[in-house]
């Protein structure tokens, strides 16, 4: 795929973790619609991420993964400054962000937006006990 947004998503992605009771790479998505996307999160749901499905607030999300601590060590900074990037990313070239959340234990998080009528995100698994 040549679509250059999407190619700096996946170059956001670069080496950028999701620190949860695991750790998960974040990975680049695209699809052509809302209703695309929402098939792949019901066949995950079905595979992988069973349980409830709730929407989070795309500010509030990445709230915790771009505030900066005097305690942070060099790697967990260079997190912060990389989530900072993507959450500006998406803010500036997107608009109807949103976050999903499928699963229970084992959850599936979706990190996405629409620009020129096309779903543009990121994705993430966290373990949650």
């Amino acid at each position: 795929m040549n679509d250059e947004f999407f190619l700096k998503i996946k170059e956001a992605c670069r080496g950028l973790v999701y620190i949860s009771e695991t750790d998960s790479t974040v990975e680049a998505f695209t699809f052509r619609d809302r209703d695309e996307l929402f098939e792949a999160v019901s066949r995950d749901a079905q595979e992988d991420f069973p349980g409830a499905r709730e929407s989070r607030d795309f500010d509030e999300f990445f709230s915790r993964l771009t505030a900066k601590k005097d305690w942070h060590t060099e790697e967990k900074t260079k997190q912060v400054e990389a989530f900072t990037g993507l959450r500006d990313l998406f803010s500036q070239n997107t608009d109807h962000r949103e976050v999903i959340r499928q699963g229970d234990v084992r959850i599936r998080i979706y990190v996405f937006g629409e620009r020129e009528g096309r779903i543009y995100g990121v994705a993430m698994t966290a373990v949650e006990t």
